[in-house]
């Protein structure tokens, strides 16, 4: 089956440094609406809003595997976020999974 249509996500998560506060307010995640053609390479942008104090999360992204395929992650801007927190087993099937924490010094 042809994937008409190749995504690569660009996480774009903005942070303070001073995430040990814990004065923390609704955290809010956007993502963008984007239009491509079949078969062509788009990057789509994930950031968050009050994110300052956050010092960890866990999430999952899903999509329709049969209009979009995962490429890759990239631009991770979290202090100690590496591939390794992301669950690529099920990007196949449409689904992305994160777990990411942070202790500060």
């Amino acid at each position: 089956m042809q994937r008409p249509f190749v995504v690569v996500v660009l996480l774009f998560l903005f942070y303070s440094p001073i995430l040990h506060s814990q004065d923390i307010t609704s955290v809010g995640f956007q993502i963008p609406s984007l239009s491509a053609n079949p078969g062509e390479e788009i990057c789509i942008d994930l950031s968050a809003t009050n994110f300052s104090g956050v010092v960890g999360m866990e999430w999952g992204l899903k999509w329709d595997e049969n209009r979009l395929l995962l490429d890759t992650v990239v631009d991770l801007r979290l202090p100690t976020m590496t591939l390794e927190n992301f669950n690529l087993l099920q990007t196949g099937s449409g689904l992305l999974r994160l777990s990411w924490f942070f202790l500060p010094p």
